[in-house]
């Protein structure tokens, strides 16, 4: 399958999500409040889409990866089609934001930083059903559920 990943021409990040999980759903709302927030106090504009894991450009990216596999884990790809997951994502993610940049660099020299975002990030995507349960449905709601709600 053919992916075009410059469906939007400045989009600098997409945002793979599981479309099922609540948690998923508030977390991915929470992120894109704090996106907006620090883009409009740095008077930027970042350009991330905010992909399900059902839409067609989802589909094709993460062709190589089982259903369990997908759905088990968080992704963010490059507009230069650079697929990172877990908490790698995470960072890639972090590079987005105004001074993202400058922030990874320093914290890349922590060593054992990478490790436990990873580790963090692996205990709470295993425990998401009970950790769904904490996250409010409204925020959940502020976030397509479904590739009909696109």
């Amino acid at each position: 399958m053919e992916v075009n990943i410059r469906r939007v021409s400045n989009t600098s990040a997409y945002v793979f999500y599981d479309q099922e999980c609540q948690m998923c759903r508030g977390m991915i709302h929470l992120i894109q409040i704090l996106f907006n927030g620090l883009n409009k106090l740095a008077r930027v504009k970042s350009n991330i889409d905010w992909v399900p894991f059902c839409a067609p450009i989802a589909l094709g990216v993460l062709s190589n990866y089982d259903e369990p596999t997908r759905y088990s884990s968080f992704v963010v790809m490059s507009s230069e089609g650079e697929v990172t997951r877990f908490g790698n994502a995470v960072f890639a993610l972090l590079q987005e934001l105004p001074f993202g940049k400058r922030f990874i660099e320093s914290a890349s020299k922590i060593t054992f930083l990478s490790h436990l975002v990873d580790n963090s990030y692996r205990f709470v995507a295993s425990h998401r059903s009970q950790f769904g349960r904490l996250i409010p449905a409204s925020l959940a709601q502020a976030v397509p559920s479904n590739c009909d709600d696109l």
